[in-house]
């Protein structure tokens, strides 16, 4: 059986090595710059990037965020006392409301928080990622973004999913069960006797997948079929 050639980000992995070996590079000791090992192997960026983290993985080198990559695994940073990373992917009040609450609760305990928004970008939030990390937080509570799921695997503090979970991390969460909340809102009205009932959502994410499958299966259920025009999702901005 004929095997395919191995993707070019593996072999240049091994270009790497064969450099850190020959210009006998120390552990602490800089590698050149994304752009120079770019222009070096004559490949594009996201190559250098994805052969840097396959050899980060095998604790070869590591990366310190906005100084470079580096012989070497990362030493361990001692945890910060009472430093809680936050994530959220947006300023909506639903988040302000629960982290308000929760605020209170720190300051009893000697706890300090530091909260970033990603607006649902995977490199900002892998570069927050990386520097909860180097701080030494003491714990991280986010909402992720599915994008991100080989970041938060590498994660050595510990680490609680809120609203949302990746179902391929074993990580403990919290969330709302947004399935069974929906099915119980249709049949509520269904119980009313109304049997016209649309469904409004924001963006099509997986919340909203879950609140509308619900919906949907409840209707189904009932042998009620309705136009598509009854359903309403955002648009994707």
């Amino acid at each position: 059986m004929k095997r395919g050639k191995p993707e070019k980000y593996i072999g240049l992995a091994g270009k790497i090595r064969s450099f850190i070996k020959e210009q006998n590079l120390k552990t602490g000791e800089a590698l050149p710059s994304e752009r120079k090992l770019a222009e070096l192997y004559a490949c594009n960026h996201l190559t250098i990037r994805k052969s840097l983290r396959l050899l980060e993985n095998e604790k070869l080198i590591h990366k310190i965020p906005s100084k470079g990559n580096f012989v070497g695994h990362r030493s361990i940073i001692s945890p910060q006392k009472g430093l809680l990373g936050f994530i959220f992917p947006d300023d909506e009040i639903f988040y302000y409301k629960i982290f308000s609450a929760l605020e209170n609760k720190f300051s009893e305990l000697n706890l300090h928080p530091i909260v970033h928004l990603t607006h649902n970008l995977k490199d900002k939030e892998e570069k927050i990622l990386d520097f909860l990390e180097d701080c030494g937080a003491n714990a991280l509570i986010a909402v992720p973004n599915a994008q991100c799921l080989e970041s938060y695997r590498k994660l050595t503090i510990p680490l609680l999913f809120f609203d949302l979970y990746l179902k391929d991390l074993s990580a403990p969460y919290v969330v709302t069960d947004d399935y069974q909340g929906a099915t119980s809102a249709t049949e509520c009205l269904l119980l009313l006797g109304h049997r016209k009932i649309a469904y409004i959502s924001g963006t099509y994410d997986f919340t909203s997948k879950l609140r509308r499958q619900g919906y949907l299966d409840t209707l189904k259920k009932n042998n009620i079929t309705l136009p598509a025009k009854y359903i309403k999702c955002q648009e994707p901005t």
